[in-house]
């Protein structure tokens, strides 16, 4: 007893000071946990503030690029920002998917970038990267990228720019030794590029449409065209009546292209006084004479035939130029019915311009209206959105935080595939007619919403002006992009038939319908759309629906208005 009496106080104490240790060990291996867990969440939280910071950046960089060039360059250095990159570069695709002048970014000499840039377009590297599927190569792997005007070791990642199926582009990033992508950073670093993509698309597509533009306004070839088939046409009338010469001229007119425009057979300006041709012009123009006049000092004489529209107006004259003393009743008839002839051949090249380019300018308003109540908004919800993550990632509110990611995501998700609907839309151009139209603009919609669409069309081909067929198929577009966007329908028909002199033409589905006298701002603005593009071609235009009930676009073009467009 004296011996455990003496034993038991030093076993307490040792037991004591082993649960003392073990407690210590523990709330160190437990501090140690949370120390690691706490720097494990600024890790991530400080991770996620700079790829918000890259997204806002490039957002704004995106919205106020005007061109590709900086577009590209901005997207190459907020993406070597985020990555941590030595370098980064981007090789352009033309429209036939062929390679064009390289971009470069990194902290190197500019003379060694544009050295680089060369070596990207060189064919062994552009043979090489055509074959390969990997779209990377680490450390110590064989790539021609790697051959550039870099001296250490790196690896590659390469990202492809697509568009709507339509390669844009290939984005490449070299990383150091020790630096790799997750497979969360290649996931964000594949967002960034869907959102660099859309952009690189819509401007290329504004640049197209000011190229476009420029053309129709100024239409160089289509005048010369028609200098050259009038002249032609002048010359062999000349030759069979052996005539001197004729000469058009038409008056000042309010189309720039056309005003004042001067087409001359023969040389009779030769074979009179200076200046003389000119003052018979002036005279012509003023009050043309109703019988030939003599040449004071020549054999010729000249008679004036004014070029009158139906209702009256005058473009101009033609003026003939003969050595007969006077021209036969049948060739009178004949240079009265060339001149009316004429002016109708100049009245409907002036018409046809002003009609392409009048549809050209509505386009421009449509799209800046699309932009406007689509993207524009999208835009501003995200700006919004944006906002409210920096809260929460200030007050370090990481739930609120993902479910404001999640539901941005889902936005951004949702105007990709409505930009890219529109830019489907702007690309088709099938042949074989509007029924050819109307299949291919049936599977597209069938391929991107999965809803069915039944096409109803006579089976012999209805000819259609390309004019009008263009505003049908523009119009069949935004309704199919309604019943997408709000009729929650199972089914959609695309009916054209021909009845009583009327071609029918109708968009039908059997979704939740509306009541026409109350309709969403957007919505009214694509009816408007639709309605203005049909009050273009002559068509009456109508909207049948009630709510559950589905909806009807229905268009009535009569055949005379063909006829009278022709």
């Amino acid at each position: 007893m004296p011996i455990l009496s003496t034993v038991l106080p030093w076993v307490l104490v040792i037991l004591g000071a082993g649960a003392a240790a073990g407690s210590l060990w523990y709330l160190q291996r437990e501090r140690k946990t949370r120390r690691a867990t706490l720097d494990e969440v600024t890790r991530r939280l400080q991770e996620t503030e700079k790829r918000l910071s890259a997204v806002l950046q490039l957002n704004r960089e995106l919205a106020s690029a005007s061109d590709e060039k900086t577009l590209v360059e901005a997207a190459l250095s907020v993406v070597s920002t985020v990555t941590e990159s030595v370098g980064a570069s981007f090789v352009p695709f033309d429209a036939w998917g062929q390679p064009m002048p390289a971009f470069t970014f990194g902290h190197i000499p500019p003379s060694t970038l544009e050295s680089w840039g060369d070596h990207l377009l060189s064919p062994e590297v552009q043979s090489r990267c055509n074959q390969c599927h990997k779209l990377q190569a680490l450390t110590g792997e064989e790539c021609p990228l790697k051959q550039g005007p870099f001296s250490i070791a790196l690896s590659v990642y390469c990202f492809p720019l697509i568009f709507a199926g339509h390669p844009l582009g290939i984005f490449n990033l070299y990383l150091p030794v020790g630096r790799s992508l997750s497979d969360d950073l290649r996931s964000f670093l594949e967002s960034l590029f869907d959102e660099v993509s859309m952009a690189v698309e819509s401007v290329r597509l504004h640049h197209q449409e000011v190229e476009t533009l420029r053309t129709l306004h100024t239409l160089p070839s289509s005048r010369h065209d028609l200098v050259v088939n009038l002249t032609q046409h002048f010359d062999s009338i000349r030759n069979a009546l052996h005539l001197e010469g004729i000469l058009l001229q038409l008056r000042p007119l309010p189309d720039s292209r056309l005003s004042e425009l001067r087409i001359l057979s023969g040389n009779p300006e030769g074979m009179t006084p200076p200046g003389l041709v000119d003052q018979l012009v002036q005279n012509g123009l003023l009050s043309p004479p109703s019988t030939p006049q003599p040449i004071p000092g020549t054999a010729l004489s000249w008679r004036a035939f004014p070029l009158l529209l139906p209702e009256g107006q005058n473009l101009g004259v033609i003026l003939v130029f003969t050595h007969q003393p006077a021209l036969l009743q049948r060739q009178e008839l004949f240079f009265h019915t060339l001149a009316a002839q004429t002016a109708w051949i100049l009245e409907n090249e002036r018409l046809t311009r002003s009609l392409e380019y009048l549809i050209i300018v509505q386009e421009r308003s449509r799209l800046a209206r699309e932009i406007h109540d689509g993207l524009a908004q999208t835009l501003a919800f995200l700006k919004m959105h944006s906002a409210q993550m920096q809260s929460a990632l200030a007050q370090g509110d990481i739930h609120r935080l993902n479910a404001l990611l999640q539901e941005s995501k889902q936005v951004i998700a949702e105007a990709y595939q409505e930009i890219r609907q529109a830019i489907d839309n702007l690309r088709v151009q099938p042949d074989g007619g509007m029924q050819a139209w109307l299949r291919m603009l049936a599977e597209s919609f069938e391929k991107n919403t999965g809803l069915p669409v039944q096409v109803d069309l006579p089976p012999e081909t209805i000819n259609i002006l390309p004019e009008v067929q263009a505003q049908l198929v523009r119009i069949t577009q935004e309704a199919l992009n309604n019943v997408r966007k709000h009729a929650h329908a199972s089914r959609v028909t695309i009916c054209l038939r021909e009845w009583c002199d009327q071609l029918i033409f109708e968009i039908s589905d059997d979704g939740q319908g509306f009541d026409p006298e109350d309709l969403p701002t957007v919505a009214q603005h694509g009816l408007r759309g639709m309605r203005e593009r049909a009050e273009l071609i002559g068509a009456d235009f109508q909207i049948i629906s009630q709510p559950r009930r589905g909806a009807t676009v229905r268009l009535l073009l009569p055949h005379h208005v063909l006829e009278a467009a022709s």
